[in-house]
C-alpha cells in the first residue's frame, strides 16, 4: 500500500511539472504572437502613443516637445529613420507630431508622396496629426491632407469667419491663451498682427493681419487634423529677431506647446467627437482644376450638418422649458398679456424643426393651448400658424419644392383637423376679421393701438394658415391688404444698383448682372419716418401673400396689379440689399432681432430668391445664428435688445428651417 501511495504521489509531480512546462510554453507563443500582431511582421519595435518627426536644426523644440510627453508619461517614437527605411506603420499610434520647419524635410515629403493613403486612414480611424506649416512648399504634397485642397493651398476659406466667444481647448487648457494675450505675441511672429476667430461647423481659426488663416482645425472620420502657420520661437536666434527676452519666448512656446499636446492627446485615437466630417472638401481633376460641383456639394454638407446640430440643440432647450401645464408660460416682457404667444411660437417651431406632432409633449402644448384662446393680434395669428402646421401633411414641402409652376397653381392644400381644432380655428379667424381696422392694419387689440403693419403681418399670416385649412376669408381682405402695403410703400427713393444673380459659371464662380433700382421701404405706422429691415420685409411679404391669394381666384381684374407688385418688390429688395446687415436689424439695431431674422427668411422662401442682391441670406444667416446659440442650446438678446430666449430661439429655429410655405402663384403667374 506504501507503494501505491508513493507511485501516485510521483505521477501526480510529473503531472504538474508537465502542466508547468505546457504553461510557459503558450506564454511565450502568445507573447510572440501577440507581438507580431500588434506590431506587425516587418518589426518588433517598442509600441508607443505619439510618432514625432523633428527639423534637427531645432534642438529646442524638440527637447520641450519629449520633456512635456515624459512628464505625462507618453512614450515618442521619432520616425526619422523608420521613415528612411520605410518601416513606418501609422496605425501603430495615436498622434502624428510634425515639427516646425519639419515639413521641409525631403526625406519626409517623398514619404508623404507614396502613402496617402495610409495618412487618410490613419487619421479616419482616430488618429490626430499635428503640423508646423511653416515652409510654403509644404502646400505642394497634398497627400499628406486628406484632401486635396485648393482653398488651404491658397490660404483661403469661404466660410465668413466670427469672433470666438467660447475658448477652444486648443487655447485655454492647461494655460489660457486670452485674445489679448494672443494680440501680444502675434504682431511679432505674423506680419499685422492677428485674432482669434471661429466659423461655424466647429472650424476653428486664428488669422494673421492679412486675414490668413494661422490655425486650422479640420475632422476626417473619427480622427482631426490640426494645421498651425505659426509657433513661438524657442531658439535663441529666432527670439532675438523677433525682439523678444529669450526666456519669455521659451516660457510662451511650452505654453503653447503643451496646450497643443494636451489636445492632441485628448483627442488621439477618436476618443473626441470629431467636428465634421468631410470639411471644405475639395477635389481636382487630372489637369488641376477645381470641380465645382465637387466643391459646393461637401460646402453644402458641412453647412447642413451645422444647422441640424444647431436645430437639434434649439430643440432640446424649448422642450425642456415647457411648464408641467403644458405650456411654455407667458410673454416675459408683456405683464401676462401674451398668455398664449410663448406656446403657439414654440409648437410651431418645434413642428417645423420636425418634431412628430404626435409625441406625447407637442400633444399637451396642443391640449393646452386650445382650452386657452388667445386675445392679442400677435398670438391669435401664431396659433393658428401652428395649428395649420399640425394638420399639414408631413411631406408636402417636399412634394412643393419639386412642382413646376404650373403644377403649383392647380396644387390644393389638405389638411387633418379634429372638430375642435377646427372650431378653435373658426374662433381665431373671427377674431381677427372683426379687429380689422382698414386695408393692411391691425391693432394688438380692440382698444390697443391705431394698427400697424407689424400686427398686420401676423393677421394676415393666420388668416393664411385659415384659407390652407380651407374656411372661407373675404376676398376684400386680400384686396386692400394688398392695395394698403403697395399704396404705404415709399413713393421715392435712393437709386441702387442691385447685383441679379445670372448663372453659376463653369469655375464654380457666381455670375451676377447689374439693375438700377428705386430703394423703397415701410414705416411701421402711418405717418411713420422711420424704417427699419424688418419693416421692408414685413412690405414685401404681406404684398406676396395677399397676391396670390388674389391671383387664385382671379376675378375680372385678377392680374391689374402685377406689375405693380413686381416692382415694390424690386424696390422693397433693392432698399434692404442698399442696407444690408446679417448681425442687426438694418436701420435698427436693437429692435427684435431674431423677429427680423425670422421675417428675412419668409421673404426669402415667398421670393424664391437665393440671394438678395448678391448676399447669399440664407447661408449668412444660418452662420450668424450658428455662431450666436448658447451651450443649452438657446438664443439670448442682446443688451438692451427685446425679446426672451423662448421667443428668440423659436425664431431663430423658424429661420434655420425655412418655416414659410413655398408659395403657389408666383410673380411669375
Amino acid at each position: 500500500m506504501f507503494h501505491s501511495i508513493r507511485r501516485s504521489v510521483t505521477i501526480c509531480r510529473n503531472r504538474v511539472e508537465t502542466f508547468k512546462v505546457k504553461i510557459s510554453m503558450c506564454r511565450s507563443l502568445f507573447n510572440f504572437f501577440a507581438l507580431v500582431l500588434f506590431f506587425g511582421p516587418s518589426s518588433l519595435i517598442a509600441a508607443d502613443s505619439v510618432a514625432a518627426f523633428f527639423n534637427p536644426d531645432d534642438p529646442e523644440g524638440r527637447s520641450l516637445v519629449l520633456s512635456l510627453l515624459e512628464d505625462r508619461g507618453v512614450r515618442c517614437r521619432e520616425i526619422d529613420s523608420l521613415i528612411a527605411e520605410d518601416k513606418l506603420k501609422l496605425s501603430r499610434f495615436e498622434v502624428l507630431w510634425v515639427g516646425p520647419r519639419a515639413t521641409q524635410s525631403r526625406v519626409l515629403t517623398d514619404w508623404i508622396r507614396g502613402h496617402g493613403e495610409e495618412m487618410r486612414s490613419f487619421v479616419a480611424k482616430g488618429g490626430m496629426l499635428v503640423t508646423f506649416l511653416q515652409s510654403p512648399d509644404f502646400w505642394d504634397i497634398e497627400p499628406w491632407l486628406p484632401w486635396r485642397s485648393f482653398v488651404l493651398r491658397r490660404w483661403e476659406l469661404p466660410v465668413k469667419v466670427v469672433s470666438i466667444e467660447e475658448r477652444h481647448p486648443l487655447f485655454s487648457r492647461p494655460h489660457t491663451f486670452s485674445s489679448e494675450r494672443l494680440t501680444e505675441i502675434l504682431p511679432r511672429s505674423v506680419p499685422g498682427g492677428g485674432s482669434i476667430e471661429r466659423a461655424n461647423h466647429g472650424l476653428v481659426l486664428a488669422r494673421d493681419g492679412h486675414g490668413r488663416p494661422w490655425c486650422v482645425e479640420l475632422g476626417w472620420g473619427k480622427g482631426r487634423v490640426l494645421l498651425l502657420a505659426w509657433a513661438p520661437p524657442t531658439h535663441p536666434d529666432e527670439a532675438k529677431d523677433e525682439g523678444r527676452d529669450l526666456e519669455a519666448a521659451q516660457r510662451i512656446a511650452s505654453y503653447f506647446a503643451e496646450n497643443v499636446l494636451q489636445y492632441a492627446l485628448d483627442c488621439a485615437g477618436g476618443k473626441a467627437h470629431p467636428l465634421a466630417d468631410e470639411i471644405l472638401v475639395c477635389d481636382w481633376s487630372a489637369a488641376g482644376r477645381l470641380d465645382p460641383a465637387l466643391y459646393s456639394a461637401a460646402v453644402e454638407k458641412v453647412h447642413k450638418q451645422g444647422v441640424n446640430a444647431a436645430v437639434d440643440r434649439g430643440i432640446a432647450y424649448l422642450k425642456a422649458q415647457q411648464k408641467p401645464n403644458g405650456s411654455w408660460g407667458p410673454y416675459g416682457a408683456s405683464n401676462g398679456q401674451y398668455k398664449v404667444g410663448p406656446t403657439a411660437i414654440a409648437l410651431l417651431a418645434l413642428l417645423v424643426s420636425g418634431v412628430n406632432k404626435h409625441e406625447s409633449f407637442i400633444m399637451r402644448g396642443f391640449d393646452w393651448m386650445l382650452y386657452n384662446p388667445p386675445e392679442m393680434t400677435y398670438e391669435i395669428g401664431l396659433a393658428m400658424m401652428a395649428l395649420e402646421h399640425k394638420a399639414a401633411p408631413m411631406y408636402e414641402r417636399f412634394e412643393l419644392e419639386r412642382m413646376t409652376p404650373e403644377e403649383r397653381k392647380r396644387f390644393r392644400y389638405r389638411r387633418d383637423l379634429s372638430d375642435k381644432e377646427r372650431g378653435y380655428m373658426q374662433a381665431c379667424r373671427d377674431r381677427l376679421l372683426d379687429r380689422h381696422v382698414r386695408g393692411g392694419l391691425w391693432a394688438y387689440r380692440p382698444g390697443l393701438g391705431d394698427g400697424d403693419i407689424s400686427n398686420g403681418q401676423y393677421a394676415i399670416l393666420g388668416l393664411k394658415a385659415a384659407r390652407r385649412c380651407g374656411l372661407a376669408v373675404p376676398r376684400e381682405i386680400w384686396k386692400e391688404g394688398l392695395e394698403f402695403f403697395l399704396r404705404h410703400q415709399q413713393s421715392s427713393g435712393t437709386s441702387v444698383v442691385v447685383p441679379r444673380f445670372r448663372k453659376i459659371a463653369s469655375d464654380g464662380t457666381l455670375k451676377f448682372t447689374d439693375r438700377r433700382a428705386e430703394a423703397r421701404g415701410w414705416s411701421y405706422s402711418l405717418g411713420g419716418t422711420e424704417r427699419l429691415g424688418s419693416h421692408a420685409c414685413i412690405g414685401m411679404a404681406c404684398i406676396l401673400l395677399c397676391y396670390e391669394e388674389l391671383m387664385a381666384n382671379p376675378g375680372p381684374k385678377g392680374g391689374a396689379h402685377a406689375t405693380k407688385v413686381r416692382e415694390a418688390v424690386r424696390d422693397g429688395t433693392a432698399w434692404l440689399f442698399g442696407y444690408w446687415s446679417i448681425d442687426h436689424v438694418p436701420q435698427g439695431e436693437k429692435f427684435y432681432y431674431y423677429y427680423y431674422i425670422y421675417s428675412l427668411e419668409r421673404v426669402g422662401v415667398l421670393t424664391e430668391q437665393r440671394f438678395i442682391g448678391d448676399r447669399d441670406w440664407y447661408r449668412e444667416g444660418a452662420r450668424y445664428l450658428m455662431a450666436k446659440q448658447n451651450r443649452d442650446g438657446s438664443w439670448s438678446s442682446r443688451g438692451g435688445e427685446w425679446g426672451t430666449p423662448i421667443a428668440n430661439s423659436a425664431f431663430a429655429l423658424l429661420f434655420l428651417k425655412r418655416s414659410t410655405p413655398p408659395p403657389v402663384i408666383t410673380l411669375g403667374h
